[in-house]
């Protein structure tokens, strides 16, 4: 099986609040309830997180199992919060209620975005036993500033979107700039006509070389920019560190809907994965969007992204009037992960295609529990531009 992946950012300090003591077989004093973060990986590789600090960089990834137990009675419940908001852990509901046990682990996991750059985030855990005995761990995640950056100054949004068929001039002229530590050695703009395209639709306009730390420039839609397509803005300083923002052409609703698509048990006869840019699915052993997670002989209908995409559950969210606009809106208030637990028939999920801001949105229209012979299949429908 192929190795999980997942991101998060920056420093950890941990902090724990303990409300009693008990004995175990031992006779030696423990915590009622007890909380600890294990397998900590940047982008892939393990990494010692008991000095309490991890430094990191925009794009990196992050993960960590929180590992709960009780040495008194059952578990109650256990949630996570970031900036004091409760947020979906693993892709689960935001906070985990447990049936009768006093041992869980929870994969945590978080995207580093160009929106977390030189900035302190902080994480905070909760876990109660049934007795009201909770424990509680922080983590304050920093991220290093990057060395080259790239905005949109009107409109500000980080990602933007415009109408099909926009027209020079108005609303829909973009004004872009940029700021490097060191001297930037060129701007591109490059227009594609889809996701899957190996090269853009038009030539790239590069900025004249110069002694500078800052370019400014305005990019307005052409008339033949139609939906699905999108824009690339690439800059890179002098020393090759590249930064590049996105945004994409768009109809009033998304253009494109697949239905009954199927991702198969990944030990069973079925394809067990797939690809949202082309609509395919793919052998358990290619690389795709959403393979799944099975690892033993008891199947769980998640999955996991081997690409750059990432997930966000979007409850009640209008599936029959998505748009690129209402998609982008869900994606940017939850948090994203590679990986999917538990996906439940009704439930709606936002992908970030690839990292590269353009959305499809997901249906789960069956997910099977038990079926003989390794075929158990998740059934979904989704729509993108």
């Amino acid at each position: 099986m192929k190795k999980f992946n997942y991101l998060l950012v920056g420093a950890l300090a941990l902090t724990s609040v303990f409300s009693s003591c008990k004995k175990d077989e031992d006779g030696v004093e423990v915590d009622p309830v007890e909380m600890s973060f294990i397998n900590v990986q940047v982008d892939g590789a393990d990494t010692d997180g008991s000095s309490g600090s991890l430094t990191v960089d925009v794009d990196q990834e992050v993960s960590f199992d929180v590992v709960l137990k009780s040495n008194d009675v059952n578990l109650k419940s256990f949630n996570a919060k970031k900036g004091g908001t409760l947020i979906d852990v693993y892709t689960i509901e935001k906070t985990r209620h447990f049936a009768d046990s006093k041992l869980d682990t929870i994969s945590f996991s978080y995207v580093v975005t160009a929106k977390d750059a030189g900035t302190s985030i902080p994480f905070a855990f909760h876990l109660e036993d049934r007795k009201e005995m909770g424990v509680d761990k922080t983590m304050n995640l920093v991220v290093n500033a990057a060395a080259i950056t790239i905005s949109f100054v009107d409109p500000t949004d980080d990602t933007k979107s415009v109408a099909d068929n926009a027209t020079a001039g108005g609303t829909d002229e973009f004004k872009i700039s940029v700021s490097s530590v060191v001297n930037i050695k060129s701007f591109a703009i490059d227009i594609y006509s889809s996701l899957s395209d190996d090269k853009p639709t038009s030539p790239t306009f590069t900025a004249p070389a110069g002694d500078a730390k800052t370019y400014s420039t305005t990019y307005t839609p052409k008339d033949t920019d139609n939906a699905g397509a999108f824009v690339v803005f690439t800059a890179t300083d002098i020393n090759g560190t590249e930064v590049a923002k996105v945004f994409s052409i768009t109809s009033a609703t998304m253009a494109t809907e697949k239905t009954g698509q199927i991702i198969g048990n990944l030990h069973g006869p079925d394809q067990s994965n797939y690809d949202l840019v082309t609509s395919t699915r793919l052998a358990g052993s290619a690389v795709g969007d959403m393979q799944n997670t099975t690892s033993t002989s008891v199947y769980v209908s998640g999955w996991k992204s081997e690409t750059a995409t990432t997930f966000v559950k979007a409850t009640g969210f209008d599936y029959t009037n998505a748009s690129s606009a209402s998609a982008k809106t869900a994606y940017e208030g939850g948090i994203a992960s590679k990986v999917v637990a538990g996906p439940e028939v009704g439930d709606i999920y936002v992908a970030n295609l690839r990292g590269q801001n353009v959305y499809a949105v997901i249906k789960i229209t069956q997910s099977d529990d038990d079926v003989a012979g390794n075929n158990e299949v998740l059934k979904f429908d989704y729509k993108k531009d």
